[in-house]
């Protein structure tokens, strides 16, 4: 009998995933009276959420969670996954009021951010609950008896009033209806999952919801080696639901999910929602970035401008960050200049902007780290700004990464495109490729036509000689830096940007040499060779194999014919739209990008 190979295995298993995806016999738990909970799932979405009607997904997959399944849930950050496992966590009625959710995420910033969420939903502090390697003694004490229903208090979720319970039942003595632990807590604390066996065998333990869940896998974004532990969850509490949430994963990533947690695939619901968010505008751009240090000078600059602003990076202290993030969500700061290590799970609806004023490492983390605004369905703009040294830098970093460099470069090819709708573009790099830019409605740059004229085809091929007799005839190798500057001074530069229309000067040049490069990488014409120190990795470029055919190098709009920047007048202190915080940003950028640009693409 012939056994499929193992590739053919893989490709059979997600087809089954695929078919599997929001089938038919999911239609049932769509239905809003349809089982013993709905009235009280009801009750309290209207009394605690105070929101009208469930969005697309969400009564299904509470539905199916309070039912016992397991459930894999993929819809867009800001689309209300936490509210499939706080709803169920917050009934009141007798058979659920006695137990609690273990809900697993990835950063304490996130987890505290829930909980204050939830706290100003009304539900009392003693019902939210986070435990991580910072929390004091004595509270780890408490939590962990309450979870076993050991506690001396009852609290209603409806009035807040504590009653003394001394002397009945164990399981009537809880307080905590939602438990948030980091998955390091969880793999190093053998106490911590004694008390869950404890609580479990008490039927105190209703639900597992692991957040961000694609952490799970290596072909996930964001790896997180303390995930893999999670697998012993399944193991320990086999008859628990268990949710994983996350905002990106492909169907190989969710299949690599199901597989590390031990999801069985005739109990799994995988739900995904499209990715589409049509209340935001994309629109990508070309200018110098900032490094780490850069936001703090932004900051300030912005802050000159009579702007609330403040940067955030992990280079600050963690009393910094804290009292950051808490003016922000409280809008005594309105504009905060970060990296990346703010964000994961933020909860603020009314973000009325995201800029990248560098790119990210992947089209994944591009759509997470955009999706932090208009969480409140309202209009809301991104805007990214990138250049070439973005992709050098990010480069080192995930070239240890099992498919980094490979999303890298679908970021860059997102960055060079100037004709197919940036929504299109992101879904089909998120493996959704079931819409047209028909969706998009003119919400991003290029079906708005903002990049309305063709690009100019020009023939490539002496240019590409160029760049092999650049390299060969230097006595070193040489970083993308050092090429573009290179080839700036090339006349050949500036014969091809007359037949794309544009205006020769040196910056003008500098644009296109930079391009250029970009788009031989993408074509991998070019590729990047990495060359590792005790203290850093420099990449250096080299030739690769390519057909003698000519080539064939669009030149789109922005590069030929770039928008000049706004010299409108800076905006009152009051006003922080979009369009005054960008014309501050491109001013700021102006000041920090002075220096030769030999510096500031350095390696």
């Amino acid at each position: 009998m012939h056994t499929p190979n193992p590739q053919v295995k893989h490709r059979i298993a997600l087809s089954k995933l695929d078919h599997a995806t929001n089938s038919d016999d999911t239609s049932h738990y769509s239905h809003e009276n349809s089982f013993s909970w709905s009235a009280e799932v009801n009750r309290v979405r209207q009394e605690v959420f105070k929101i009208q009607a469930f969005r697309p997904l969400q009564l299904l997959a509470i539905n199916a969670y309070l039912d016992g399944r397991d459930l894999i849930l993929v819809m867009p950050t800001g689309a209300g996954k936490s509210l499939v496992y706080q709803c169920p966590s917050l009934l009141s009625t007798p058979e659920y009021c006695a137990k609690f959710t273990l809900v697993v995420s990835p950063l304490v910033s996130l987890m505290t951010d829930q909980a204050l969420n939830l706290q100003r939903l009304g539900i009392p502090s003693s019902a939210i609950a986070v435990l991580d390697s910072s929390t004091p003694a004595p509270t780890q004490q408490k939590i962990l008896l309450d979870i076993c229903g050991e506690g001396t208090e009852k609290v209603s979720l409806r009035t807040g009033v504590a009653a003394n319970f001394e002397g009945e039942d164990v399981n009537k003595h809880s307080t905590i209806r939602i438990l948030f632990v980091t998955p390091e807590k969880l793999s190093k604390s053998k106490r911590l999952m004694n008390r869950l066996e404890k609580a479990h065998s008490r039927g105190r333990l209703a639900r597992i919801a692991i957040d961000e869940v694609h952490c799970v896998s290596q072909w996930g974004n964001d790896f997180r080696p303390d995930y893999k532990f999670l697998h012993v969850l399944k193991t320990q509490f086999p008859s628990i639901p268990i949710l994983g949430l996350t905002a990106t994963a492909s169907a190989e990533v969710v299949l690599d999910v199901q597989k590390m947690l031990g999801l069985p695939q005739d109990n799994c619901l995988v739900l995904r929602s499209g990715y589409n968010r049509p209340n935001l505008n994309y629109q990508a751009c070309l200018i110098y970035c900032l490094s780490q240090k850069d936001t703090e000078d932004l900051s300030a600059v912005l802050q000159q401008q009579g702007i609330a602003a403040a940067f955030y990076h992990a280079n600050v202290d963690v009393a910094h960050r804290s009292a950051v993030h808490s003016k922000w969500i409280d809008n005594e700061i309105l504009v905060i200049v970060a990296t990346v290590a703010f964000g994961m799970g933020i909860d603020k609806p009314d973000v009325r902007f995201v800029f990248h004023l560098s790119a990210s490492k992947s089209l994944e983390n591009y759509y997470q780290e955009s999706g932090r605004a208009g969480r409140d369905e309202r209009a809301s703009s991104v805007l990214l700004f990138w250049r070439l040294g973005d992709f050098f830098r990010l480069a080192s970093m995930v070239v240890a990464e099992r498919t980094g460099v490979i999303k890298l470069l679908a970021m860059l090819g997102y960055c060079l495109e100037a004709s197919q709708c940036r929504r299109r573009l992101l879904a089909a790099g998120l493996g959704d490729r079931t819409w047209s830019a028909e969706d998009c409605r003119g919400a991003c740059d290029i079906c708005r036509g903002a990049s309305a004229r063709k690009a100019v085809v020009v023939d490539a091929t002496d240019l590409l000689e160029c760049v092999d007799s650049i390299l060969a005839s230097q006595q070193q190798r040489l970083t993308g830096a050092k090429v573009i500057n290179l080839l700036v001074k090339e006349k050949l530069v500036g014969v091809l940007l007359q037949k794309a229309g544009a205006a020769v000067s040196r910056s003008a040049c500098l644009r296109f040499a930079e391009y250029f490069v970009a788009w031989c990488l993408l074509q991998s014409y070019l590729r990047m060779d990495y060359h590792f120190t005790p203290y850093s990795t420099v990449i250096y470029l080299s030739t690769a194999q390519r057909s003698a055919e000519p080539q064939k190098l669009p030149i789109p709009p922005w590069v030929a014919q770039p928008e000049e920047d706004s010299d409108a007048s800076s905006p009152t202190p009051s006003s922080c739209s979009s369009s005054a915080v960008l014309t501050l940003s491109k001013r700021a950028k102006k000041r920090l990008t002075e220096s030769p640009v030999e510096e500031v693409m350095s390696d």
